[in-house]
């Protein structure tokens, strides 16, 4: 996200990419219509904290939990859905194999960045090439010690 100012006072513009290949595109509207605000970290980002707290689990359990506590912000308001649901962020699913996932995750990238069998050879030889070299020279070249001086003089 960037933002920017005319006179340092006041945001004047704001854009915003994500890592999400779909799903998120009414955030970055959002976050685009963000102007006129005061250009500080608790008016554009908020507050961030958070409190503990114990959490009973279906079985009767509980367990000791943390909940953010929203403060205001205009970051804030948009990436946790406050305003406008809609324009909350949305984590992509890498697999896609539950029913609150969001997308149809990243499953495709399997068949398009698998290295074929020479490549990943040409990889590991590669690799493991610099590895050796790196050692050597560090062998090589490495800082002499107090010991290493003190055996020479002799």
């Amino acid at each position: 996200m960037v933002i920017g100012t005319q006179d340092g006072e006041t945001v004047e513009w704001a854009r915003s990419i994500t890592g999400m290949p779909l799903g998120n595109e009414p955030m970055i509207v959002a976050i685009r219509n963000v102007k006129g605000i005061p250009l500080t970290p608790a008016a554009v980002v908020g507050a961030v904290e958070g409190e503990f707290y114990t959490k009973v689990k279906d079985d009767g359990t509980t367990k000791l939990a943390v909940r953010g506590l929203h403060s205001g912000g205009a970051l804030e308001k948009i990436l946790w859905g406050l305003d406008d649901a809609a324009a909350k962020f949305a984590r992509v699913s890498m697999t896609a194999n539950d029913v609150e996932d969001v997308g149809l995750g990243f499953s495709y990238l399997y068949s398009e960045i698998e290295p074929t069998g020479w490549e990943k050879f040409w990889i590991f030889f590669l690799t493991f090439l610099g590895a050796v070299g790196v050692w050597w020279a560090a062998a090589s070249i490495g800082g002499r010690t107090w010991q290493s001086r003190r055996h020479r003089d002799y």
